[in-house]
């Protein structure tokens, strides 16, 4: 059985407080799926590779409420979004707003900690929601 070690708190809260200081505006009804400057990737590619897949649900502080920063990691960290693969950058295509996301800065730090696997992350996360908009018959369940 293989054993995974989770990122440092302090790592995970120092980025936290980095990428979190401004709200953009934007529907939380359409998820952030701006893909003009995007590098898309085979998705056929990265499923015959090593790779875990994260999907990120939660509130604000994993739906882009962060502000936007320089980093389009080169490494192995990628978003799946409507069926097509896409190199992750600061914000997160799928989530709720448009600001900057700390996903892709913890992204970097897995593949790092895994032994440069790829890490691919699906972000349905949505700002201001409750356990039941997620639950059966909820106004984001269809999402999942």
């Amino acid at each position: 059985m293989a054993h995974y070690e989770t990122v440092p708190y302090k790592f995970l809260i120092t980025t936290k407080r980095a990428a979190f200081n401004f709200v953009t505006n934007t529907s939380p009804d359409a998820p952030y799926g701006d893909v003009t400057d995007r590098e898309q990737v085979s998705c056929r590619h990265l499923a015959n590779s090593e790779f875990d897949h994260f999907l990120i649900v939660g509130q604000s502080n994993a739906a882009n409420h962060g502000e936007a920063y320089e980093l389009s990691p080169k490494k192995s960290v990628f978003t799946v979004f409507e069926q097509r693969c896409y190199r992750t950058a600061s914000t997160m295509l799928g989530a709720s707003r448009s600001g900057g996301s700390v996903w892709p800065m913890v992204g970097v730090a897995l593949s790092e900690k895994l032994g440069n696997r790829n890490i691919i992350f699906t972000n349905i996360s949505v700002g201001s929601t409750s356990v039941s908009d997620w639950a059966k018959n909820g106004r984001f369940h269809n999402r999942l």
